[in-house]
């Protein structure tokens, strides 16, 4: 989606600036198309991509892209005379039956090629439409229809059901009472404790906890839960624990649950007050040694016990964004503080400054001292793609950026950071894991799932090869990796053991 977004915007900028080129003599003499035959000469195949009708709309198909085919579509663009459109169509829609094929892929110097093919619109009903951008230029022609016929051939020719195959150690698992080919999506969360895997399933406003025996591959034990109505737009996460013989608890829809993994029956819930659900600014936590609760309201975070609570954050103090304009921002685009944590035996407040006109949402992070009032900023954390914070303790806050994890001491304030590496990693970030591949000569996909220590990145340990497409990692812990698998003849998930 985000693609073709991509190239609708940068249809309407040619449109807006028009094409101040002369159209030349010979479609060759067209710097453009003579420049698609110079990148397919350099391609990076590992990000190429074609999607046509017989397989952009069908996650169970895909089209091996190879560089002979990459010159037999150019070829075939060539011998279809294709004609500069000046100016360029405003609409490329065709209210009748059509097709469409598009192609994107990386060149030499990081550069790109877009093409989108049509085999009609509204505009030229009888022709073919090419609209194409090669690396800052962009065009628009018009093309023989058996240009696209032989395209459209040649793609189909090359398009296949896709087919995962795994090779080395791992279990198969699939969520109670759902067939190999009805997982539409993985866990929402994955959490190892007392030598079980807990996944948690959800769709709307219904979950279900499954204790899965990693060895076997079994649920063992199944429990539901359905988010109370004012609170649904909340999702759930897992977290370990160490309270009153409770191993790990459920946050999320205004209510902190604790369980013990091997007790299916104990269990320990704790709500917020039903009033603050409403605030678009609400998070809560609890500290149940203590009896300390927190929580973010339309004003502010509050800490305290249940008839007493202080507010210790005023969300106008909150650092804001800094303004790209004369005018002040909008209410609904200040930054506040949310997504309250009670840490180091309830001592310490961890509130993220919420940026909503932000591209990541998270702009820094306050650490409050609750006895003295003391209020740490720390900023700099997180980048426009990427802004994650997790709690791998009581004691620890672990930040995650594009370049960095900076890890937050609680007690000192102590700051000191690791290499990020886009994949994932086991809660305390001494183990990375990540699944890489490249594509061979037949187009498909191959690789690795490899683990390596953070501090012996050079020494990775081969998991698990990975041949075809549809397959990422979703959890790291400590002992596992949970890796999702699609293809085109059913979903399941991998238990891999590190």
């Amino acid at each position: 989606m985000m693609k073709k977004i991509l190239v609708i915007g940068l249809f309407f900028l040619l449109i807006l600036s028009g094409c101040s080129e002369t159209q030349p003599d010979t479609p060759t003499d067209d710097p453009l198309l003579s420049g698609l035959l110079e990148a397919v000469e350099t391609v990076d195949l590992n990000y190429a991509r074609i999607d046509a009708d017989h397989s952009t709309y069908s996650d169970l198909k895909s089209v091996r892209v190879t560089k002979d085919l990459l010159n037999e579509i150019s070829d075939a663009l060539l011998a279809g005379n294709p004609e500069r459109l000046e100016p360029p169509l405003r609409s490329v829609s065709s209210s009748g039956k059509s097709q469409t094929i598009m192609l994107q892929f990386p060149f030499e110097d990081n550069q790109h090629v877009i093409i989108e093919l049509f085999d009609n619109t509204d505009e030229k009903p009888d022709q073919a439409v090419m609209w194409m951008q090669l690396d800052e230029d962009m065009a628009q022609y018009t093309l023989e229809r058996s240009a696209f016929e032989k395209i459209y051939e040649l793609v189909a020719a090359q398009t296949f059901p896709k087919e995962l195959l795994l090779g080395g150690d791992y279990v198969r698992y699939l969520p109670t009472g759902v067939a190999a080919g009805e997982l539409s999506s993985g866990p929402q969360d994955v959490l190892e404790v007392g030598g079980k895997l807990l996944f948690l399933w959800g769709e709307g406003d219904d979950y279900r906890l499954e204790a899965v025996n990693p060895q076997a591959g079994e649920a063992e034990r199944v429990w539901e839960y359905t988010a109370p109505q004012e609170a649904g737009r909340m999702p759930l996460a897992l977290e370990s624990a160490d309270y009153d013989g409770f191993d790990y608890r459920i946050t999320g829809h205004g209510t902190v649950i604790y369980r013990n993994s091997g007790d299916p029956i104990a269990s320990q819930i704790f709500e917020a007050p039903r009033e603050i659900l409403q605030s678009n600014r609400f998070s809560y936590d609890v500290h149940p040694q203590t009896g300390r609760i927190a929580y973010s309201a339309d004003d502010g975070v509050y800490v305290g016990t249940e008839n007493n609570m202080t507010r210790i954050l005023d969300h106008k103090d909150a650092p804001q964004p800094p303004n790209q304009g004369d005018s002040p921002l909008p209410d609904e685009f200040s930054a506040y503080y949310g997504e309250v944590r009670l840490l180091n035996g309830g001592r310490h407040l961890a509130a993220v400054v919420i940026s909503p006109g932000s591209q990541s949402g998270r702009q820094a992070l306050a650490l409050t001292e609750i006895e003295t009032g003391n209020v740490t900023l720390f900023d700099n954390l997180f980048s426009a793609m990427i802004a994650d914070v997790s709690y791998p303790d009581d004691q620890t806050i672990a930040a995650s950026s594009m370049e960095w994890v900076t890890i937050i001491d609680v007690t000192s304030g102590q700051r000191s950071r690791l290499l990020f590496d886009e994949s994932g990693a086991t809660n305390d970030f001494t183990t990375w894991v990540d699944l890489r591949q490249d594509k061979g000569g037949d187009g498909v996909p191959t690789g690795f799932v490899t683990a390596y220590r953070t501090e012996t990145p050079d020494q990775a340990k081969q998991l698990l090869k990975v041949t075809g497409e549809n397959a990422w990692i979703v959890k790291v812990t400590q002992n596992y990796t949970i890796l999702f698998c699609s293809d085109s003849q059913e979903t399941f998930v991998a238990i891999i053991p590190l």
